[in-house]
């Protein structure tokens, strides 16, 4: 009869619950969460008083991620779901003068002034022509809002951060520079943006 392991973890965030659905498809762990260290006693006096793994909710995060996929002409992305405030439907940009012709323009976030950036021209791509299908992930870097003009969002995934390749050297030469890396996620090969590196250029651009 083969052995079951058992891994408690407490904590209650979104990335949290993402790692232990993908826990449970794998490897045939039984996972359970505890919101609280009073609920952790109890099942693991319920459940498991001689056999139990508890694993720190940190150390878990660290060796996991979870992203948001999405498309720009035609290649799959991903950000780290940390970073992103909220996903909205189209609006139409206002252009803004004397800035780079990656900076589409500016929305109305709820009273705030939005920059948006058209992110395949940012990577060195062609311009996006934005239609009613087109998104703007709303993401922030440096304590400061964005938007990002995408062409679709895809999924939520976690990413075992083990999976994560460098970029490469030859063949998106111009990408590479705003990458973290590379992983295969259900059968896909995704590209991990750097928000850092991504808006390394972009205060000049915001300010003007």
């Amino acid at each position: 009869m083969s052995k079951t392991t058992r891994i408690l973890t407490v904590d209650d965030s979104a990335s949290m619950r993402a790692l232990l659905n993908h826990a449970l498809s794998t490897n045939g762990f039984e996972v359970a969460q505890a919101d609280d260290g009073v609920s952790a006693l109890e099942w693991l006096r319920g459940r498991a008083p001689r056999r139990a793994l508890t694993l720190p909710a940190q150390e878990v995060q660290d060796m996991y991620r979870e992203l948001i996929t999405f498309e720009v002409a035609g290649q799959i992305f991903a950000l780290d779901i940390m970073a992103i405030r909220e996903i909205r439907a189209w609006t139409p940009v206002t252009p803004m003068p004397r800035v780079p012709s990656y900076v589409a323009g500016v929305v109305n976030l709820r009273g705030t002034v939005l920059p948006v950036i058209d992110l395949a021209a940012r990577l060195g791509w062609t311009p996006t022509e934005a239609t009613p299908r087109h998104a703007i992930i709303v993401c922030q870097v440096n304590g400061q809002s964005q938007g990002l003009i995408v062409d679709s969002v895809s999924d939520i995934v976690a990413l075992d951060t083990d999976n994560l390749q460098p970029p490469p050297t030859t063949g998106q030469e111009d990408v590479a520079p705003f990458l973290e890396g590379l992983s295969a996620i259900e059968e896909r090969m995704v590209m991990v943006l750097d928000l850092q590196a991504l808006s390394a250029s972009e205060d000049r651009a915001i300010a003007a």
